[in-house]
């Protein structure tokens, strides 16, 4: 689990292809913040910091599956029932990748339905990053 080197205030995401750098940063703000108030879904921040800071070699924070979900939902990346948003999933990636047959590649690769909603948002996670195919990578 220790892929997830960067977390929901961090993530490579973009939530519109109008937006600028600033406004997908208060929509992970956003995001991260509904799902800190969940205590379902909360995650001990000087872990995550602590975490973020080994560069993804320290522990990982607990609760980090959930976590992972909420800010994916809340990003609509998966929908209610936790099924990829492989539209909007592809619309992201095309936005920071050029080359139309690796955006079709990395969608096929990673917006891929697991066994579980939770495994799901951290495979997209994890896959997203793997392949810089977003356009913040971290602060």
């Amino acid at each position: 689990m220790k892929y997830l080197v960067v977390l929901s205030l961090c993530l490579a995401v973009v939530s519109a292809a109008a937006l600028t750098k600033e406004e997908i940063k208060e929509r992970l703000k956003a995001a991260h913040d509904k799902c800190q108030a969940d205590p379902q879904t909360a995650i001990d921040e000087a872990a995550l910091k602590a975490f973020k800071d080994s560069k993804g070699k320290g522990q990982l924070p607990a609760n980090m599956g959930p976590h992972d979900l909420c800010i994916s939902k809340a990003l609509k990346w998966q929908n209610a029932d936790g099924k990829v948003n492989k539209e909007l999933i592809k619309e992201r990636i095309t936005d920071n990748v050029a080359d139309a047959s690796k955006v079709d590649a990395i969608v096929n690769e990673c917006a891929v339905d697991k066994e579980n909603e939770i495994a799901t948002a951290e495979n997209l996670f994890k896959c997203l990053l793997k392949h810089h195919a977003t356009a913040v990578h971290g602060h």
